[in-house]
């Protein structure tokens, strides 16, 4: 029962990779996109406050959600049921109140019926899957909504607010590592790194007189393996006052390196991985094999801002 477990071992599983409960999870009987996002949600609905929705957010990077578009326009092509020429009508709720309109997104296939908002609409049914980046950019180019509603009529039910879409939108971020660590695929994080311009970011330890990179620490608080996280908000999720600094991935891996960390650990909250000081050094390698034949690392010269 989630409501048994104390905040401090809820944050402490937070913390870990688990999964085993994400396959759990996606064996469900309704289609689940993104079980990240639905363990996000039940700690929102338990722990209602600015950091919880923070980590619903954050954990809809890299991967998909669902949408109702019952009702759309539907025009076929050739070998498209679904034409570039249908017209899709995405479920909104409007607010007569405050004249504020909020695009609906769902976690869960088992929401989309129950929703309190669906309105009787001609036509079979039309669920659509596309990753949430996508859909909050499509979200910024429509001017009439200003807010994602997440599985409204739910007991977890929350809002995105149109300032928070635009933050996490125009951050720079790493998608591949992100969608890579949502699928458990180890070979796709690895290529993430080392593709040219990919980033990582870095937490500035504020306890750190050097004004270095944050550790993980361990039951004791020593520092173990170096922390870099895919976005921005990855780190906005632990304190959003913690300063952040952005670089290449190839950067990163070079000051773990450099710093005799035992590994580097790609994001604090689930889902994250471990990559050993092993593994940093052969993947180092490959790129300054490839700077020695092409004579310019593959990341390029210099960092994003």
């Amino acid at each position: 029962d989630a409501s048994r477990i104390p905040q401090w071992a809820r944050e402490r599983l937070e913390g870990c990779a688990r999964h085993s409960a994400a396959a759990a999870l996606s064996s469900s009987e309704h289609e689940i996109p993104n079980p990240y996002l639905v363990a996000a949600l039940e700690t929102f609905r338990n722990d209602v406050q600015e950091r919880t929705l923070i980590n619903v957010v954050r954990t809809m990077l890299g991967g998909d959600v669902l949408l109702d578009a019952t009702g759309s326009l539907l025009i076929p092509s050739e070998t498209d049921p679904m034409g570039p020429e249908s017209v899709l009508t995405h479920q909104v709720i409007r607010m007569p109140e405050t004249g504020m309109q909020a695009l609906c997104v769902f976690s869960s296939s088992e929401h989309i019926g129950k929703s309190y908002v669906r309105q009787e609409s001609e036509g079979d049914e039309l669920i659509l899957r596309e990753p949430a980046v996508k859909i909050f950019m499509d979200f910024l180019s429509n001017p009439d909504l200003d807010l994602i509603a997440i599985d409204p009529g739910s007991n977890h039910e929350c809002y995105i607010e149109r300032a928070q879409v635009q933050w996490v939108v125009n951050s720079p971020r790493n998608d591949g590592a992100k969608m890579a660590l949502i699928n458990d695929n180890m070979q796709q994080l690895l290529g993430s790194l080392v593709a040219p311009n990919y980033i990582l970011v870095v937490a500035i330890d504020p306890k750190s007189q050097v004004q270095g990179p944050a550790f993980v620490p361990d039951d004791e608080g020593n520092p173990t393996n170096m922390l870099a996280f895919t976005s921005p908000i990855e780190v906005a999720a632990i304190d959003p006052a913690i300063e952040v600094r952005v670089a290449h991935a190839i950067e990163v891996l070079t000051l773990a390196e450099q710093l005799n960390a035992p590994g580097i650990q790609i994001n604090y909250f689930n889902p994250s991985a471990v990559l050993d000081i092993k593994q940093i050094r052969e993947l180092l390698d490959i790129v300054r094999e490839q700077e020695a034949v092409f004579g310019a690392s593959p990341a390029g010269t210099g960092a994003p801002a």
